[in-house]
């Protein structure tokens, strides 16, 4: 059978790739500098691109992410109740540090080499750096904490031990800081609803609408949609929630999202 890890799948993956060797080298560069950096995010701002602080104590678990995707925000609310430091490498922003690539190439070789490390190019991709082994993906992680063999693997016993991991919303609601959000919604059509969500105020706005859009099952891209605070804020994309409460307080906590108009330009920075 061809898999993506048998050499048939490979070979057929290999013709379909379009990142020079250049561009292959330094996406191979980017993921084993990101699985060996000391680098981690505080508490507070661990889920910004942009804020990286320099800790001596190395991550325990490293997931490569992407900021818009549903799954990976599961993945960081879920990681950040434990105690264990982690650090999240965003592929998007990745190419920052090659400006002379093409972002999308970038991006593309760089989950190229995640599919040659790993058998699969989705993300999140997890890496549990104390064991030195990838963990794999979101329901990967979710099986490990339902079986209880997660804290035998994230403290080193030998052995599972059952009983000990809690179910997966007893962990969502031990979040550090968790907020209550009432969201407003208007469609095309001028059709409204509400819905309310419980989320980390580490999530940032761009996690949240992305959470948001899956919760209210909305079709269309991501830029379709606008998110704005009640008194008319544009929600910043990349900052976490408890930035835009501290600043708006109730206002924050309640949100407008809408179809963007065909006239209307698409937002940079905000949501």
């Amino acid at each position: 059978a061809i898999t993506m890890t048998s050499m048939a799948g490979r070979l057929m993956a290999a013709s379909l790739r379009s990142a020079t060797p250049e561009q292959t080298a330094a996406a191979k560069q980017i993921v084993e500098t990101a699985l060996i950096h000391v680098g981690m995010r505080t508490r507070t701002n661990r889920h910004s691109p942009d804020a990286l602080e320099q800790t001596p104590c190395p991550p325990t678990w490293v997931l490569f992410t992407k900021s818009e995707c549903p799954r990976c925000v599961e993945a960081i609310a879920f990681l950040a109740s434990l105690p264990a430091p982690f650090n999240t490498s965003w592929i998007e922003c990745l190419d920052q540090k090659f400006s002379n690539n093409e972002a999308e190439t970038m991006i593309t070789a760089v989950q190229d080499e995640l599919w040659d490390m790993t058998g699969a190019r989705t993300v999140p991709r997890i890496y549990l750096r104390s064991q030195k082994r990838w963990i794999g993906g979101w329901d990967d992680l979710l099986e490990l904490s339902q079986s209880g063999r997660l804290l035998s693997l994230l403290h080193g016993f030998p052995s599972p031990v059952t009983g000990i991991t809690p179910p997966i919303i007893q962990l969502r609601n031990q979040v550090d800081g968790m907020v209550t959000l009432s969201v407003q919604f208007t469609d095309v059509c001028g059709g409204c609803r509400r819905v309310s969500v419980d989320v980390p105020t580490t999530l940032t706005g761009l996690m949240l609408k992305s959470q948001i859009m899956a919760e209210l099952s909305l079709d269309g891209g991501f830029g379709s949609w606008v998110m704005d605070t009640s008194v008319g804020s544009a929600f910043p994309s990349r900052e976490p929630i408890a930035d835009l409460l501290l600043a708006e307080g109730d206002a924050a906590c309640n949100l407008i999202l809408r179809a963007r108009a065909p006239d209307e330009p698409k937002r940079v920075g905000r949501t």
